[in-house]
């Protein structure tokens, strides 16, 4: 009898982690990616080197700061705000928000520590600005 409570806890935890790795993947970098590849085929060559800028000046500031900075986090609000930025609709911009939240959250749950995430928040939105300025301001 003990065994089946040992397993169903066990069982409970795996899936509530491995949902939360789920949610981080959001903001990791084969993701990231995966974005930049489609905002690509807009050929919108400004809106693409957003994301390239913006993600150059986050590695360049987590590599600054040792890699202290939390990267999910940091990648996942460069995409928050550039993808909403584009978008410009309230109702996905409110999903958008949600789903970051969840990924934040997720990282709690995961242990990530607090002042990791929010270093990686910050570096994200230094990050984010400054890529946005830059590219604005080359093309």
């Amino acid at each position: 009898m003990a065994k089946k409570g040992k397993e169903a806890n066990w069982l409970e935890k795996s899936w509530k982690k491995e949902l939360a790795r789920d949610c981080i993947a959001l903001g990791g970098i084969f993701f990231y990616a995966l974005v930049v590849a489609r905002v690509a085929m807009l050929q919108n060559w400004t809106y693409v080197f957003q994301f390239v800028f913006a993600a150059a000046v986050f590695f360049l500031l987590a590599a600054a700061f040792r890699f202290k900075a939390e990267g999910h986090a940091g990648l996942g609000f460069i995409l928050l705000v550039l993808i909403s930025l584009y978008y410009k609709n309230m109702f996905f911009t409110i999903f958008a928000v949600l789903v970051y939240i969840i990924l934040i959250l997720s990282l709690f749950y995961l242990k990530a520590g607090k002042a990791r995430i929010l270093m990686g928040i910050l570096a994200g939105a230094v990050s984010t600005a400054i890529g946005y300025y830059i590219a604005n301001w080359l093309f």
